[in-house]
């Protein structure tokens, strides 16, 4: 994808009610495909399905840190939650 930052008239196309709207442009790219790697991909990835133990989170990792947070809202609240005192 390509932001179209090329106008042609007036600046305002750009602008609308809701704030800045830039439109963008994909470009076709042929890419051979290598069915080999794609095959050791999803074997890795079905031994990691059929695990019966999850992953280690990597350190550092964006996307560990995204998933370890989206499970925490998913949690069920705790009981003390509701207690009243």
């Amino acid at each position: 994808m390509e932001p179209l930052t090329e106008v042609c008239g007036h600046n305002e196309q750009l602008s609308r009610a809701t704030g800045f709207d830039l439109g963008f442009a994909a470009h076709h790219v042929k890419v051979k495909l290598d069915l080999s790697k794609v095959q050791d991909c999803l074997h890795r990835v079905r031994e990691m399905y059929e695990n019966a133990t999850p992953l280690q989170p990597c350190m550092g990792c964006k996307d560990c840190q995204g998933l370890n947070q989206i499970i925490e809202l998913l949690q069920p609240p705790s009981p003390e939650i509701f207690q009243t005192s």
